[in-house]
């Protein structure tokens, strides 16, 4: 139930003096609103040149594509497609420049992509994860790998797992690592797509270069702060019910950035009461 990519369309049409900014779509064409966009990308222009912008809040590692769609009678500062990474919190960070060609009108387009985490050459660690509550509480798993509501084969979230669990039951670390990402001011959720990219979170690095999400969190139910090392089961905040979400549950996951398009989910096992398991099952209890 998580989407930790989001895509932007943003187009300036240039003719003479006129600039016109359009916020055109953002993950299946449903627009998010300004406060809700972790990584920004704006842009600014004037008769002959035009600057592309970046504002990262609470995002400490992140992967992101920009490319154009359209771009006409102008060229741009770096070549593009333009793929780079940040390593820390920024503000109105200049990261292109795009310049008007000849005298006459231009016009330029542009979309971005970007995903939570860098890329990573480590191999992957067959780490055994623990489960994410305390062990004196069990919880039903409400959708495996592969479920059909948001666990599709084939999709960046195949592998994820969602625990159902009341709001307000405590979440912790399933294995030791530093706190990348965090999102913990949105009050709203629901079954329907528009609440997409509007979930609280928690992401977690681990040493071999995996990242683990900690999805639907309640508003301010984030304990943890940005770069924060935390071990198994530290306390990282409360479950509730946040962005795409039908009712209460935790959604975890553990993937790899591939690039600022593609967070392919990988398969982990998990210790429990019954044992070490592979792949958890819809409608056990663990």
């Amino acid at each position: 139930m998580r989407k930790f990519q989001a895509n932007i369309i943003l187009s300036v049409i240039k003719i003479g003096l006129f600039v016109q900014l359009f916020v055109v779509s953002c993950c299946n064409a449903l627009a998010l609103e300004e406060s809700d966009r972790l990584v920004k990308i704006d842009t600014v222009s004037d008769k002959k040149a035009g600057r592309i912008f970046l504002t990262v809040t609470n995002i400490m590692e992140s992967t992101i594509h920009l490319y154009f769609e359209k771009l006409e009678n102008a060229q741009t500062s770096q070549p593009v497609p333009y793929d780079f990474v940040i390593d820390a919190p920024c503000t109105n960070k200049t990261i292109l420049e795009v310049k008007q060609k000849a005298d006459a009108p231009w016009f330029y387009a542009f979309n971005y992509n970007y995903a939570y985490g860098l890329p990573s050459d480590l191999p992957t660690e067959d780490y055994i994860y623990s489960l994410p509550y305390d062990a004196s509480e069990h919880f039903g798993c409400s959708q495996g790998p592969g479920g059909k509501f948001s666990h599709a084969k084939g999709s960046d979230e195949e592998h994820a797992v969602d625990f159902g669990m009341p709001s307000g039951t405590r979440v912790l670390a399933s294995r030791a690592g530093k706190v990348i990402a965090f999102r913990d001011d949105s009050k709203v959720g629901g079954g329907s797509k528009k609440f997409k990219q509007r979930e609280n979170f928690v992401i977690i690095k681990h040493d071999d270069g995996t990242y683990a999400a900690y999805v639907h969190l309640q508003h301010r139910g984030v304990f943890v702060k940005l770069g924060q090392e935390v071990s198994v089961g530290t306390p990282l905040g409360l479950s509730g019910s946040t962005g795409y979400a039908t009712k209460p549950h935790l959604h975890f996951e553990v993937y790899r950035v591939k690039s600022g398009k593609s967070v392919p989910s990988l398969p982990f096992r998990m210790r429990t009461p019954k044992g070490i398991v592979t792949q958890m099952k819809e409608g056990e209890m663990y």
